[in-house]
């Protein structure tokens, strides 16, 4: 990348002429008299009649196109590393967010924002985790030492009914903590994500199954109801926002869809808000307005930083432009025939061209 910089950025009269090919490979390459040297034939190609008359040193002007060219150069590098960056900031802003299941399959996120980018996940693949994360059901699954099943039958109490087998030889402690995260398997429409509400351990002997209903609460306000397979992802939601389905939708709504709500979304679904969570409906409908204004106001901000990074994006490809022009420029504008040994060298082998 370095080479083909240099190749447009040089002035022309840096740049050598290939050396001259040799009769044959065991050719000799032509030599200067040993009378011309005190030790010797020297290695070297004799200047050409053009130039054994016009050697000149340095000019200022060389030097300072050289000088120009050089920090043209480094501009340009250090843009296109600029650009790149901004390139790939753009393209994950725009790329719709998704997640892979224990199978490695990839499956799409229900919200706006990929997993990476959200504060209060917790990633349980992360090698930073401890080392009780690697009983988490995920964990388990992916390495075919559980087999897990899953299916929401709604969201608050018994929400979510879980099939836990274990098909291996030896006992096995299944660890799913507060806060793990489940996705609508093959949903058509918005359809909301369920997150536990307690821890669950479980000890399987071996071939031993398991099938328990537990708690959830709905991580989309505006989802719809899920009463299908769900699939395990490897996230977890912080403590902090688990103290009941009031906090965990104040954290959702920031990355939260602002489009495609459910016709019938869980935030309606009063009936479960209050025999599950004690919600009125007239708390539950000025949550939902809360709920709303937060979602607009996050999803403009995701818009003003798309549209800040694609005019970061073009200020930087302008910059390296506007380099590449004043590193031709300059070494068009340098004069004459000045430079080492009448701006030309060539050895014996291979010649280096700019």
């Amino acid at each position: 990348e370095i080479q083909s910089q240099l190749s447009l950025s040089a002035p022309d009269h840096w740049r050598s002429s290939p050396t001259p090919a040799l009769e044959g490979p065991m050719a000799d390459p032509s030599l200067l008299p040993a009378s011309d040297f005190s030790g010797g034939k020297a290695l070297v190609s004799p200047m050409s009649q053009a130039h054994s008359g016009s050697y000149q040193p340095f000019s200022q002007i060389d030097k300072a196109a050289m000088w120009q060219a050089a920090i043209s150069l480094l501009c340009m590098l250090l843009w296109d590393d600029d650009e790149r960056r901004l390139q790939k900031r753009l393209d994950g802003l725009l790329a719709e967010p998704v997640f892979n299941d224990a199978v490695g399959a990839e499956l799409p996120w229900p919200y706006a924002v990929a997993p990476a980018n959200m504060p209060g996940l917790r990633d349980v693949c992360d090698p930073g985790q401890d080392s009780q994360e690697g009983e988490h059901a995920f964990l388990l699954t992916a390495n075919s030492a559980l087999e897990l099943q899953c299916r929401a039958a709604g969201f608050g109490k018994r929400g979510l009914e879980l099939s836990l087998f274990n098909p291996g030889s030896s006992s096995l402690t299944v660890e799913l903590p507060a806060g793990s995260l489940f996705v609508a398997h093959g949903a058509r429409s918005r359809t909301q994500p369920l997150i536990t509400q307690e821890a669950l351990t479980v000890q399987l002997a071996p071939g031993e199954q398991r099938i328990l209903a537990i708690d959830v609460y709905c991580g989309d306000s505006h989802g719809s109801v899920p009463r299908c397979d769900m699939t395990l992802s490897q996230y977890v939601l912080e403590r902090e926002h688990l103290g009941s389905q009031h906090s965990v939708w104040r954290w959702s709504a920031g990355f939260q869809p602002t489009s495609g709500s459910a016709a019938l979304p869980a935030g309606e679904d009063f009936q479960t808000l209050e025999e599950s969570f004690g919600m009125s409906r007239a708390e539950a409908r000025s949550l939902l307005d809360e709920l709303d204004a937060v979602a607009r106001r996050s999803d403009a901000a995701r818009q003003q930083e798309v549209l800040d990074v694609r005019s970061q994006l073009s200020a930087a490809r302008r910059r390296k432009e506007a380099a590449r022009s004043r590193g031709s420029s300059g070494g068009s504008s340098s004069g004459g025939g000045g430079g080492f040994g009448g701006g030309r060298s060539s050895g014996g082998g291979a010649g280096v061209s700019w």
